[in-house]
């Protein structure tokens, strides 16, 4: 709400500005710009992970898919999917609730929601408290998002546009899955 009230007061501030008055005159327009610019870039900053440190269970995300099989057997079930742009097929593995995206034989994302999976490099479960998160990610839990009765926090991956997103309610982890913003 504070910076939705920024944003309103800063516009008006600038609309005022740049209809008739000069720069000697009053507030200079690039100033409020820039104030405004750099709230905007507060709200968008979220805590990185490293591809590397992303694995599920004992299998990296981008490994082989027959890594799923040999650590989790057989999938309940399957579903292919056709992409739109030539991206080939995607089939999704689901265990119980949870499942795995597989591209040209690589594991490409994940939704996981039953308690038996494991994020390894948080050691964090279904279920488990959000303060762990709190802490190893405060930019990106200080600017969670507010969804339904919980909130979502987004750890960008690396320096691209494909995140984790921590699905939480009641100060517990309810599910998390890779997301892609493009």
């Amino acid at each position: 709400m504070k910076k939705l009230f920024l944003f309103g007061f800063g516009f008006t501030i600038l609309y005022s500005c740049s209809s008739g008055t000069s720069k000697k005159e009053g507030i200079n327009i690039d100033t409020i710009s820039n104030i405004l610019l750099k709230e905007k870039s507060v709200v968008m900053e979220y805590d990185t992970i490293s591809l590397s440190k992303i694995s599920i269970s004992g299998v990296p995300l981008l490994s082989s898919e027959y890594l799923i099989f040999n650590s989790f057997g057989k999938p309940d079930s399957t579903k292919s999917e056709t992409g739109d742009l030539d991206e080939g097929q995607t089939i999704y593995k689901y265990y119980k609730k949870s499942y795995f995206q597989v591209r040209n034989k690589k594991i490409e994302g994940f939704y996981i929601e039953n308690r038996n999976f494991i994020f390894d490099h948080l050691h964090l479960k279904i279920g488990d408290s959000t303060a762990l998160l709190k802490n190893k990610f405060p930019n990106s839990f200080k600017n969670r998002i507010i969804k339904d009765l919980g909130y979502i926090l987004r750890i960008r991956i690396g320096n691209t546009d494909s995140y984790i997103l921590f699905n939480l309610k009641n100060e517990k982890v309810v599910s998390f899955e890779t997301w892609d913003d493009f």
